[in-house]
């Protein structure tokens, strides 16, 4: 399954509880494939780009089993670094 988006958002605000997120402007380009899946976040004069050599839903269990990881290190209030990579792609390029 391929998924190739370009989203171009003019004005996005989110309110929550005690805070608020405004923006203007911001492109967000979003392409998944069999073997690979990148994004690409403008705004502004900010630019990011994220790539993984996985497809979405290799990279999507991978991001929970590392979501799950962090809540406990942040739970803890200490992050052990070594239990965040354990030989598989879960933050690698992260660190």
């Amino acid at each position: 399954m391929n998924i190739d988006a370009d989203l171009l958002i003019s004005d996005f605000y989110w309110h929550m509880p005690g805070d608020a997120v405004n923006g203007s402007g911001i492109s967000l380009k979003f392409n998944a494939a069999d073997s690979s899946t990148s994004a690409t976040l403008a705004n502004h004069d900010m630019s990011m780009r994220f790539a993984a050599p996985v497809n979405l839903d290799t990279l999507m269990a991978q991001l929970t089993d590392a979501s799950a990881l962090l809540s406990r290190n942040m739970k803890r209030r200490r992050i052990a670094i070594d239990s965040i990579y354990d030989g598989r792609l879960i933050l690698k390029n992260a660190l």
